[in-house]
């Protein structure tokens, strides 16, 4: 467990290289854990697809609204996502990097000036959804994170708020090509 200096000194160092190597996890995951809470604030967790916005500043989902969790981001849009570093089997779990991001999923309708945008870059990404954006029930949401937490291992932790949430964005454009290379 971390005292609070050891705690503040690491939010202290947050620099440009730990939000690269955040940028790149965020950048490496199409399949992250979403949290959402029900009408009686119980919490669902579910795994679904994202892909990053055009402009590098939101995650898209595009989720059905036969769902649990869709009802639920209708309801209440506040969700946290969290993108792991894959488990290979190393001594200390708690030595995997995550990322995890806490925000609102907004609901953008086909009549939206960025639906056009955010539909072809969730394509990009998963080719093989464009006969869902034809179901009726499919819906597509932009998160928008707010805050958040980089744990780059055992005792490495920092949180993220809007300045470092900006420059996790930045990052994340330097890092656009390794999206790229992931397989549809």
């Amino acid at each position: 467990m971390m005292n609070n200096d050891t705690h503040d000194n690491a939010a202290n160092e947050l620099d440009t290289r730990t939000l690269t190597d955040a940028a790149t996890l965020l950048m490496g995951q199409r399949w992250t854990s979403m949290a959402t809470l029900d009408g009686n604030g119980t919490p669902l967790s579910s795994m679904v697809a994202c892909a990053i916005a055009p402009e590098h500043s939101d995650i898209i989902l595009h989720l059905s609204r036969l769902a649990e969790h869709t009802g639920n981001i209708l309801a209440r849009p506040t969700v946290s996502l969290i993108f792991a570093e894959a488990d290979d089997g190393r001594r200390d779990p708690q030595t995997l990097a995550r990322l995890s991001l806490t925000g609102r999923a907004l609901e953008v309708t086909p009549d939206d000036a960025n639906h056009a945008a955010l539909r072809d870059a969730y394509l990009q990404c998963f080719p093989s959804a464009e006969q869902r954006f034809g179901f009726a029930d499919f819906v597509l949401f932009r998160f928008q994170p707010l805050s958040g937490n980089y744990v780059a291992g055992f005792a490495r932790a920092w949180p993220l708020d809007g300045a470092s949430l900006n420059g996790l964005w930045t990052a994340v454009q330097g890092s656009d090509s390794k999206r790229s290379s992931i397989k549809p």
